[in-house]
């Protein structure tokens, strides 16, 4: 019975990531993957703490990976406010990860850093806020 009731809770869990337009982290939220470039279906969901550090992880399937990430990663570097943390994202290597950041709009002295690992299948998107600020060069 209570596998029963934790499946239908982890299946719901999964429905609602997949109408999910923003990511809620502390006061920030940050447009998704689906938001951005339509539904993709959400495989898992997860969060974790550590200290003042929160981290929540999505992992998507899709049948356009190179696509959908030059679509998203374009919008959190244009119109979002991140930078890219390495100087060259090649979503044409695969597998391969893509990292951006920004500074917390919500919460001077705070950052979130993205995290997209990706393959020719999926991604999965970490997205951390922690205590910190970004140094640019």
């Amino acid at each position: 019975m209570l596998l029963a009731v934790w499946l239908l809770a982890g299946c719901a869990m999964l429905s609602d990531a997949i109408k999910l337009q923003e990511y809620e982290l502390g006061g920030d939220t940050i447009a998704t993957v689906n938001a951005v470039v339509g539904e993709r279906n959400v495989t898992g969901v997860s969060t974790s703490q550590s200290g003042e550090s929160i981290t929540k992880t999505y992992t998507y399937e899709s049948s356009s990976v190179t696509e959908d990430l030059t679509a998203y990663l374009t919008k959190l570097v244009n119109s979002d406010g991140f930078i890219a943390i390495e100087a060259d994202i090649d979503l044409e290597i695969v597998p391969g990860v893509a990292k951006v950041a920004a500074e917390s709009p919500s919460d001077p002295g705070k950052i979130i850093i993205m995290q997209i690992d990706y393959t020719d299948t999926g991604y999965t998107v970490d997205i951390t806020r922690m205590s910190g600020t970004l140094n640019t060069y």
